[in-house]
This record gives C-alpha cells, sequence and structure tokens, in this order.
C-alpha cells in the first residue's frame, strides 16, 4: 500500500474529453508533490478515458464505472482517499497555479482545524472570495473548488445522496453551525467554469438549500430564511421576464 499522504485531490468526471486535460495538467504540475491523485469517472462513453490514461502515472486511484451523480463520485473519491485533507474539483476546473499546493499545505496544521479556504476565480475574471460566517445561514457562500476539508468532517459518510446539486451546502452548513474551527486566506485557489452546476440552478438548487436549513435549524429560524429564499427567487424570476 502507498504511503498515506498529507492531501488527497478528488476529480470527479463524466464525458467531459474537453476540459479534463487541463484539469488534469493543473494538478499534476504542482511544485508541492505530497499529495494523492484521485479519479472517479462515471462511465464516460467519449475520449474523456483516454485522456486520462496518459496520465496514469500520476493518478493514486482511478475507477470508472456508473454512478448516482456528482456527490456519489466524490463520496467514492473520499473512501479511496488517504489524505487528511480533501479538495474536490470538477473536471473543467483547473488549480490556479503550480504553487497552490505548496502555499496551502504550511497553513493546514492550525489547531484542529476542519476547513482552510481561499477564492475562486471564474473563467469570465470574475472572482469569488469564500467565507463560512453567519452569511452561509443564507446561501451558499463556500465554493468547494476553494476549500481543503479535513476528512473528519465527513464523518466516515461523506455528502448526503439526498441532494443532487446542494450537498456541499450541507457540509459548510453544518461546520458552521458546529462552531468548526475554519480559516480563510486570501490566496486563489481555484479557476472554474462560470457555467458550473452549483453556479446555475434554478428552483430545484432554491428547494435542496431549503431543505436543508429546514433539517438543520430550528423551525421559526428556517421558516423566515426559507420565505425569503422563495421571495428571492421570484424576484429574480420576474426580473427575468421583464428583460425579455
Amino acid at each position: 500500500m502507498n504511503k498515506a499522504k498529507k492531501i488527497s485531490v478528488i476529480v470527479p468526471v463524466y464525458n467531459n474529453e474537453e476540459y479534463i486535460e487541463s484539469c488534469l495538467k493543473s494538478i499534476t504540475s504542482q511544485t508541492f508533490r505530497d499529495f494523492e491523485l484521485i479519479v472517479i469517472d462515471g462511465g464516460s462513453i467519449d475520449n474523456t478515458n483516454r485522456i486520462i490514461d496518459k496520465y496514469k502515472e500520476n493518478i493514486d486511484s482511478f475507477v470508472s464505472e456508473k454512478d448516482n451523480g456528482i456527490y456519489d463520485a466524490m463520496n467514492k473519491g473520499i473512501k479511496r482517499s488517504t489524505g487528511d485533507w480533501l479538495i474536490f474539483l470538477g473536471s473543467d476546473d483547473r488549480l490556479y497555479g503550480k504553487d497552490v499546493l505548496h502555499d496551502i499545505f504550511h497553513l493546514l496544521n492550525f489547531d484542529n482545524g476542519k476547513v482552510i479556504f481561499g477564492n475562486v476565480i471564474y473563467d469570465n475574471g470574475e472572482k469569488f472570495m469564500s467565507s463560512l460566517d453567519w452569511r452561509i445561514l443564507l446561501r451558499n457562500t463556500l465554493h468547494h473548488q476553494s476549500a481543503f476539508y479535513h476528512k473528519s468532517l465527513f464523518n466516515g459518510k461523506g455528502f448526503s445522496s439526498e441532494y443532487s446539486i446542494l450537498a456541499d451546502y450541507e457540509i459548510n452548513l453544518v461546520a458552521y453551525l458546529r462552531k468548526c474551527k475554519v480559516k480563510y486566506i486570501d490566496i486563489n485557489i481555484a479557476q472554474c467554469s462560470e457555467l458550473g452546476i452549483s453556479k446555475n440552478v434554478d428552483f430545484q438548487g432554491y428547494l435542496q438549500e431549503m431543505m436543508i436549513r429546514k433539517k438543520h435549524l430550528s423551525f421559526v429560524f428556517s421558516y423566515i430564511l426559507n420565505f425569503s429564499t422563495l421571495l428571492k427567487f421570484a424576484v429574480k424570476k420576474i426580473s427575468r421576464l421583464l428583460k425579455k
């Protein structure tokens, strides 16, 4: 068995021959080497696996089989991981530069820390500065592509299979409610597509967001926050209709 690594980089992918190579290049070109790369393919039928095969010497664990969506794939990655810290990159995401893992590694040992995170840069140049404070009660303010999660945060279970879009919101919300130690650093961690699934959710996303709050917050508090979410959705919908 290979020696356990400090960091596990987990990449779920399905039929993404257009972007998977740039994702893998950004990881395998890191100046810091004490990490493992885990690629979980959902049974791609395009050229994705042929491209992945080019990087097989740099991939510590690989599986290609049908799954039940992105979070199921991420959970498979968690089960295969040996690292104390996990980062999840979509196949159309890239680590921002060659020194990301080097720069983050020296900050991972803060006492009993559970999440350390930075920024995401979208392909259109927009910068998203993640946060994990009271604002997480209103919406998901922490991009998983910008975050390194301590493996213990998943309690051996991983992401909930209840949610197809925002299971990472539940992990983030629970970390805040449990008052886990977290740290923000002003480093660009990943470059991401502005077309990602979690950035372009419609009512299903709002509904899952409300379900998560209802599950973890008091009835009255979740009712108030969920009402504001419905109001926000209605305003956006009306605004779009008026622009047509």
